[in-house]
């Protein structure tokens, strides 16, 4: 992982925050019956349910649709430049590691392909034949919130599963356990890079130690972590 990761990571985050809010106030002019996509979810859920459509709700879906727009291509822009960063990892894990992660990967592929799937079938259904969707009533209603969702997660799990994991060895910088109500959350800081993981997997380490990490390649997910020398 290259020591600069972190400086691109706060970047990418602040970009959809701006995007986000951007996304948030353009979403209270266009979720009406006067302007897409406000409109489409309008009809769709007057249709299916009986000319009622709820308020809240079409507001909600409208404000993902146009948080995708700015988070779709951002996520498109950090997968790429992992894939590229990948080709300057110069580290040597242990013979014995699993970097390549075959098996996780597989299983996103299969979840990029089912998801993909569903979605195309049913968005599909929702813009060219609302009919068929009909009999499902209020249920293809609540589906239409995973209309603006689901692109994201199968854009985020396509990359996660495309990028190779890497193999980072370095000093332990620092290390925090940090707690939120039941959930506990272990900060590491290995040359240079944030990196966060379950404090059930950095049992026995202190900051100083020489560990080595294994990260998912987009997610940036601790896989493996592990005292060195």
């Amino acid at each position: 992982m290259q020591p600069n990761q972190p400086q691109k990571g706060g970047l990418m985050g602040i970009l959809i925050i701006v995007g986000f809010v951007v996304a948030l106030i353009a979403s209270f002019f266009v979720s009406g019956e006067e302007h897409q996509p406000g409109r489409f979810f309008i009809e769709r859920q007057a249709y299916w349910n009986g000319g009622t459509y709820y308020v809240k709700y079409t507001w909600l879906t409208v404000l993902f649709t146009l948080a995708d727009v700015v988070i779709i291509p951002l996520i498109i822009i950090s997968g790429v430049g992992a894939l590229m960063r990948n080709r300057d990892n110069d580290s040597t894990p242990p013979l014995d590691w699993d970097t390549a992660q075959r098996g996780r990967r597989l299983k996103q592929v299969v979840f990029v392909l089912v998801a993909t799937t569903l979605w195309v079938a049913y968005t599909g259904a929702a813009v060219l034949a609302p009919s068929v969707l009909k009999p499902a009533g209020f249920f293809a209603s609540i589906l239409l919130l995973f209309v603006p969702i689901v692109p994201v997660a199968i854009a985020a799990f396509t990359f996660e599963a495309l990028v190779a994991p890497q193999y980072v060895e370095g000093q332990l910088e620092s290390l925090q356990i940090v707690t939120d109500k039941n959930t506990s959350t272990a900060h590491l800081r290995v040359s240079g890079a944030d990196y966060q993981t379950q404090p059930g997997l950095i049992t026995g380490l202190a900051q100083g130690a020489r560990v080595g990490l294994v990260v998912s390649g987009f997610f940036h997910t601790i896989l493996r972590v592990e005292r060195r020398g």
